[in-house]
């Protein structure tokens, strides 16, 4: 049958215009494998659907018989059938697709990453003798033996410069709480006498080192002493509430020069019973006496000054030394 001109012109455009469609559908659907429509395809195939614009609005339907025909009058395929997708058409785009193996190798995640612990130092000695600034030992005639010993070693020491004292022979927590007189034996400051918890209060304490026991324990014993030790501590926080309290413990005595209760094995007594009780009455505990004992629990011989309870200079260097250490462990513990 032969065609006319008009015929084959209709079927012409159809042709094209159903080609073009093809090959856009399949570059679209490329791009999106490929995360992206090829600009080109898209200005190419726009060219082609505006060329026919003005045949196909006068053309409403196409036999598909007509299009086979004219196709084959001009040796090309109309097959009417969806496209196949070629496998190279249909794979993904893995050049274009963005790795995410570098953040695992450490380029930047996006995540906040977790600051390196910071290296705690150990507090310098000026930080340790600052510590006793406004810090005062309080306490009886073998405290005031290591008042001497500061008078005498303060140039060498920090510490000792920055340390006070309120000592004085036979003070103890008993006679604390007696009445001033000429006969009272309170801690002198600036000539005068004084009940102790108001000179802390005078001076402008902010620590106090207490040092009691051996002027005490013949007078109640460990249970007397315990109590008049805790009565002493309650009123000096009552007019200085916001002071620190340490307790330093009693010192042992010098083999053979035990008497009545005051003994070492009521010495160890009265250690044990102020440490415990500070752990829930608020205030520290400094260990002296340890270090200054014989392997019998006596005084030693090299830290007794007199085969009784007081002691020598290197008795107060292991005192120095332990105040050094407490300061110390105090500054490394703060936050």
């Amino acid at each position: 049958m032969k065609l006319s001109k008009k015929t084959i012109r209709r079927a012409v455009f159809h042709v094209n215009l159903f080609l073009a469609s093809s090959i856009f559908s399949m570059s679209a659907f490329a791009g999106v494998a490929g995360h992206g429509v090829d600009p080109a395809l898209l200005s190419a195939a726009s060219s082609a659907a505006a060329n026919s614009s003005s045949d196909a609005s006068s053309v409403t339907a196409v036999d598909q018989s007509t299009g086979h025909a004219a196709a084959n009058a001009l040796g090309q395929s109309a097959d009417t059938s969806a496209p196949s997708i070629s496998s190279a058409s249909a794979q993904t785009d893995t050049t274009t697709t963005p790795s995410i193996s570098g953040a695992l190798n450490g380029a930047p995640t996006g995540l906040p990453e977790t600051p390196p612990a910071q290296e705690i130092l150990p507090p310098t000695e000026d930080e340790i003798a600052s510590y006793f600034q406004g810090a005062y030992v309080v306490g009886d005639s073998v405290a005031y033996g290591f008042q001497l010993y500061a008078n005498r070693n303060r140039g060498n020491s920090a510490i000792l410069q920055n340390l006070g004292f309120l000592t004085r022979g036979s003070f103890s927590a008993h006679n604390a709480f007696s009445a001033i007189s000429s006969k009272s034996v309170h801690p002198l400051l600036q000539g005068t006498q004084h009940h102790i918890w108001d000179s802390l209060q005078l001076v402008g304490a902010k620590h106090a080192f207490l040092f009691f026991g051996l002027n005490d324990l013949n007078i109640g014993g460990v249970p007397g002493t315990v109590d008049y030790y805790t009565r002493l501590i309650q009123q000096i926080r009552a007019v200085n509430p916001e002071i620190e309290i340490t307790i330093l413990s009693t010192t042992p005595m010098y083999q053979g020069s035990e008497k009545g209760q005051l003994t070492n094995a009521n010495i160890d007594a009265l250690n044990q019973e102020m440490q415990a009780l500070g752990e829930t009455a608020g205030w520290d505990y400094l260990d002296l006496a340890t270090p200054l004992k014989a392997e019998n629990g006596t005084l030693a011989a090299q830290y007794c000054s007199d085969h009784y309870v007081h002691e020598t200079n290197a008795a107060y260097q292991i005192w120095l030394q332990r105040f050094h250490d407490y300061a110390a462990a105090k500054l490394s513990a703060r936050p």
